[in-house]
């Protein structure tokens, strides 16, 4: 995602470059704001991915969706 132009261009589940992107924050904000569970967020595998759903990104903006 080089450009958000829409919230509708996100996609339903955000890698934390993307988040970010669409937050206008640097990636270590994010994580940062997630590891203190102001974003909620998933995690997985080893590497311990974070994944951010579309829906928790928007609610956490206060944009109703819907």
């Amino acid at each position: 995602m080089d450009r958000l132009t829409d919230i509708e261009d996100l996609p339903a589940v955000l890698t934390t470059r993307e988040a970010a992107t669409a937050l206008r924050i640097g990636v270590k904000e994010l994580r940062k704001l997630v590891d203190a569970g102001q974003i909620p967020a998933a995690r997985f595998g080893p590497r311990r991915l974070i994944r951010i759903s579309r829906t928790v990104l928007l609610a956490t903006l206060g944009v109703r969706t819907g």
